[in-house]
């Protein structure tokens, strides 16, 4: 499947959709009479954002869909002129719906998007291959039509007459298939966990035995080198035999001593020993760290230098002369530390001399960069230790069984995590993390979750780095078993050299062997099986092939996979009179390119996905020519369907808490994709070691939570809920809005909000005000104009009214500029697009069903995504109270003269 190549142009989509609804007929509504007489009503864009929430948020949106193809179109648009050239008899009129030029979606949104502009590719739901672009139009607003849907059964074939049967009862039967766990065999869904768990562990442990072999290959050429390091092996081997289950300890805790004492202590002490040179006695205070100079030898050096020396001179005279070894030895110790830290001291002068930006401000800032080294390089060591020292003593005392029943505990709880995260997921009742923390919290107090995770991950990633070694430490010594007189034999020492050295080859091939498949690091994730499942309920919706009287009896499975589910983003945007689709994902970026800081309040950076290519990093960049690799093949259009509706809450905690990272990682919780995008920048950076084993490193990178965004070729995506919620932000955006011209948006706000504190629109208000300089206000008069007032409310007000089911359920909004739009060509002040933001409330004569069901389920219509059964009842209250929702505000619903005062404000103000 081949992606257009033409860069994304947000001024030719604008004329796009000016040319769609000038070749339908569609004409926008008149609020006053002089737009009446002359036709000149608004000609803006208008646009659908419909937000994440999963399957509860693509059933809503279904029911707002259907509604909005059901109502008129408020400007009574006659329709094409030219209707028979385009091959089909004019329809009169078109709904309302069909004055929506761009849908933007989110997260679940993006499944009934998907699946509304699926039916707008020409022949594939009739499966006529002559159907002209107008028919297809046609057809597809007429799907929407059909209510309401019926269940599906196992003959169910596409009917002309009612064109929306087939597809709408495929969603009904099989929109369950969508939610984790609970679509086809258990067992094999708990065996494809397994096999993802176990290749993800095989892709780590190259990298983990790659080290491991490394110390055991540098461990036993020293003690074949130098006698006295063998015999200290030894030692360390008798002292661990004497008693019964003893430690053996590993000999790189005196590597992490010597670390401390060589690197750490001096470079600590040089930070202090830095004094510059002045250049001026009358130097402004806010000059002086940036102008001053540092010099290779000042007073506190050469002090340190006599210091230095002098402890090592008493040294030497208490240990020889005196007999006094360990004060002697403690005094020399501390003379060196004083002599490296000037040499420290001088070093760091010498490398801020080289620096085009010299000062003692650098020197300072390079040697604390060197001292933050120092200690991951420590702390490193230490790991290697405790692994090292756990691997040699259980290697020396534990069975076989009792290693196995060890893994067998293991991967219990990997199934554990894997299968129980929810515990931690707003709104959910049902985690199995989430009982067993609260069972624990009522017996013992309130637990310090953080350090508990922090211990589990740690532990189990340390059982896997022990194996390991427990299989080199096998290989390596020569007897099979420790044996002391090894190391007092010269060549037995040879022969266990010769071991550790192939070890080493061994294990350098398997790294750089499995480093040559970066395909894994999607193909082992859940983001694979969780997009095909999107793909065969909502586009299968649409593949005609299913449908078919002649089709086999898998087509009407759909945990089946038939030919024409799939399409290419080509497929989609081909028919010039759909409306636009624009995807919203997240590219994650958690490390700046300055500082290398955490970005805490923010995930990562927007992309958007339109036709030609994507809007990434404030660019628009089109889609490259060919592929590659396999990660950097062209995506589907479910593909990026799939990976909009990651699971972003996992990805969340995980990006927040090491030892969340740690946990999860290792039970292979993830739900993002990696893709080596089209963008190419200077300052991308792809070192040696990352180009020898990617795979490794990447995994490694997602499992520390560092995320460089278009530092590194390959970027991690996830979820456009991690940046934005509603799908607004691109629609937002200055650059495009001027060139688009979007005045109207609806909003579909389906997230989950029991408490209705509108966290989406606060956090969507706050980036358009600090990134594109516009303002979000409520409209000052919808709430209270007559009528209005029954529909419209404030967010504040919101959470009484849906207590209460007064049938308030939108919010107006005002897109204002600011004095920092006035640049961009948007004055102070100045309206450029109004919004209508839904929320999914009980509303007033409810049908029975509906009603019975909120009764039943107190969280309806909030309940989160973990929490859906998706059983008939629920996703047909659902799709009610979308159609309900759609109905309030666009129609009279019982109010007579609503219609005509909702758009005569709606549309007052609006440039045309």
């Amino acid at each position: 499947m081949n992606q257009p190549s033409v860069q994304p142009d947000a001024a030719e989509e604008a004329r796009n959709a000016r040319a769609r609804r000038l070749e339908l007929g569609i004409q926008r509504p008149a609020t006053t009479l002089r737009e009446q007489q002359t036709h000149d009503a608004s000609t803006g864009q208008w646009a659908l954002a419909i937000s994440g929430g999963g399957v509860r948020s693509a059933t809503l949106g279904l029911g707002v869909l259907q509604m909005m193809a059901k109502l008129p179109d408020p400007a009574g648009s006659p329709g094409p002129l030219n209707s028979s050239a385009l091959g089909a008899p004019p329809q009169l009129p078109w709904p309302l719906l069909a004055q929506f030029d761009f849908i933007s979606t989110v997260g679940g949104g993006g499944f009934i998007g998907g699946f509304l502009c699926s039916l707008f590719v020409r022949g594939r739901l009739s499966g006529r291959s002559h159907e002209t672009p107008f028919e297809t139009t046609a057809q597809a607003y007429r799907v929407l039509q059909e209510d309401p849907p019926g269940a599906p059964h196992r003959y169910t074939s596409f009917d002309p007459k009612y064109p929306g049967s087939a597809a709408l009862a495929w969603l009904r039967g099989n929109s369950r298939f969508v939610v984790a766990n609970r679509s086809g065999s258990r067992i094999r869904d708990v065996g494809e966990t397994i096999l993802n768990w176990a290749a993800m562990q095989i892709v780590m442990a190259t990298l983990i035995l790659l080290v491991l072999a490394s110390v055991q290959a540098a461990r036993w050429t020293l003690a074949y080198c130098w006698s006295s390091y063998a015999d200290l092996e030894a030692d360390l081997l008798s002292h661990a035999t004497r008693d019964a289950y003893g430690i053996w300890w590993s000999s790189l805790w005196i590597l992490s001593a010597g670390i401390v004492w060589l690197t750490f202590l001096p470079l600590g002490m040089a930070h202090w020993l830095c004094r510059p040179v002045l250049l001026s006695p009358h130097l402004e205070a806010t000059k002086w760290p940036s102008t001053t100079l540092p010099r290779y030898v000042n007073a506190p050096v050469g002090i340190s230098l006599l210091l230095g020396l002098l402890m090592i001179a008493l040294s030497l005279l208490f240990t020889y002369q005196r007999n006094r070894y360990y004060l002697g030895t403690f005094m020399g110790a501390i003379g060196i530390v004083i002599l490296l830290a000037a040499c420290w001291h001088t070093l760091s002068a010498w490398q801020t001399q080289r620096s085009i930006n010299c000062s003692i401000a650098r020197q300072r800032h390079q040697l604390s960069s060197w001292l933050s080294n120092t200690v991951w390089i420590l702390l490193l060591t230490l790991g290697l230790g405790l692994i090292d020292t756990l691997g040699q003593t259980a290697w020396l005392w534990l069975s076989m069984w009792k290693l196995l029943a060890l893994w067998g505990g293991i991967v219990a709880a990997v199934l554990l995590l894997n299968r129980g995260r929810t515990w931690q997921d707003e709104g959910s009742d049902n985690g199995l993390l989430k009982t067993a923390v609260i069972w624990l919290s009522d017996r013992f107090g309130k637990l310090p979750l953080n350090w508990l995770s922090l211990l589990l991950g740690c532990g189990l990633w340390m059982s896997l780095a022990v194996s390991l070694d427990l299989i080199l430490l096998s290989f390596v010594w020569p007897s099979g078993w420790a044996d002391p007189l090894v190391l007092a034999n010269v060549e037995r020492t040879l022969q266990a050299e010769h071991f550790a050295l192939m070890a080493l080859a061994g294990s350098m091939l398997l790294a750089l062997l499995v480093a040559r498949y970066p395909s894994f690091l999607n193909l082992s994730g859940s983001l694979s099986a969780y997009t095909e499942r999107i793909t065969r309920t909502y586009l299968g919706a649409s593949n005609h092939t299913r449908f078919e009287p002649s089709a086999s009896t898998d087509a009407s499975e759909a945990s089946e996979p038939i030919q024409g589910d799939h399409l290419s983003l080509e497929d989609i945007y081909r028919n010039h009179l759909a409306p636009i689709h624009l995807i919203h994902v997240c590219a994650n970026q958690t490390v700046s390119l300055g500082e290398q800081q955490a970005q805490s309040n923010r995930k990562g950076k927007p992309l958007a996905v339109a036709p030609g290519g994507i809007y990434a990093y404030g660019k628009s960049i089109c889609w490259p020519h060919e592929a590659t690799s396999e990660v950097s093949r062209p995506l589907t259009y479910g593909d990026w369907l799939g990976i909009s509706a990651s699971d972003t809450a996992t990805d969340q905690r995980m990006t927040r808490d090491l030892g969340m990272r740690l946990s999860l990682g290792f039970a292979n919780v993830r739900s993002g994709h990696w893709w080596q995008g089209p963008l190419k920048t200077p300052w991308m950076r792809n070192d040696m070691l990352r180009r020898a084993l990617p795979t490794q490193l990447y995994l490694l990178d997602k499992l520390k939570g560092c995320f460089f965004g278009e530092q590194r070729p390959y970027q991690y995506l996830t979820g456009g809920g991690d940046f934005d919620e509603l799908g607004l932000y691109e629609l937002l955006r200055p650059e495009a809005q001027k060139q688009r011209q979007i005045r109207l948006i609806l909003s579909c706000d389906f997230t989950c909000d029991p408490d209705y504190r509108f966290d989406a629109l606060a956090n969507l208000t706050r980036m358009v005000r600090i990134d594109h300089g516009l303002e979000l206000k409520v409209h000052p008069h919808a709430h209270n104009e007559a009528l209005l007032n029954q529909v419209f409310c404030r967010p504040e007000d919101f959470k009484a009214n849906a207590a209460e089911a007064t049938g308030r359920c939108a919010v107006m909004l005002d897109v204002l500029g600011t004095e920092r739009s006035v640049g961009s060509g948007v004055a102070s002040h100045e309206l450029i697009a109004r919004i209508i933001l839904i929320k999914p409330v009980q509303l007033p004569n409810m049908s029975v069903d509906v009603t019975q069901h909120y009764r039943r389920q107190p969280h309806f219509p909030q309940e989160a995504e973990l929490n859906q059964s998706e059983d008939e009842a629920q996703w047909e209250s659902y799709r009610q109270l979308g159609m309900h929702l759609a109905g309030r505000v666009f129609s009279n619903d019982g109010m007579p003269g609503y219609s005509h005062k909702f758009w005569q404000v709606l549309l007052s103000g609006l440039k045309s």
